[in-house]
């Protein structure tokens, strides 16, 4: 794939690291590429929003407690949705790590466990697009890492 419009879509969107860590760059890449770095797509973005009680009980800040004083507290985004070929009745899950900047924007996610590419790529692109009121540390704005899971029914 070296050099292909999927790879320079996603260095654009600093996602190299999202498709070479668990995941399948053949089946997963072009997807993400087009979904996240800019490049055209017929897959809207909007869906459900994501209940900001749910981030809240699922998302654990894996960042050392000592650098910060306050977490970091979810404000907006949608959940993930399973995609929309998926076979009926289907369980899935995937654990997704990222990071939350100092101002509330989400980048170097990472999909550390999934049951299916699809279900990885749907979460992927959600947590992409959140929005937080970052962690503070000495009442200044700062980077914290946090994980969440999702469970996936189609």
């Amino acid at each position: 794939m070296g050099g292909s419009r999927a790879e320079l879509c996603l260095a654009k969107a600093g996602l190299m690291s999202f498709v070479r860590g668990a995941l399948s760059i053949e089946r997963v890449s072009l997807a993400i590429a087009v979904a996240l770095g800019g490049c055209s797509t017929t897959v809207p973005l909007a869906g459900d929003p994501m209940p900001p009680a749910q981030v809240t009980t699922f998302m654990k800040v894996i960042t050392p407690a000592n650098q910060y004083d306050r977490p970091p507290k979810f404000l907006r985004g949608f959940a993930p949705k399973a995609p929309g070929g998926a076979e009926k009745g289907i369980w899935g899950f995937t654990e997704v790590v990222f990071y939350i900047q100092p101002d509330g924007s989400t980048n170097d996610v990472r999909i550390i466990q999934t049951t299916a590419d699809e279900f990885a790529w749907a979460a992927g692109r959600a947590v992409q697009n959140w929005k937080f009121e970052p962690a503070l540390k000495n009442g200044h704005p700062t980077r914290v890492r946090a994980r969440i899971p999702f469970t996936f029914r189609t």
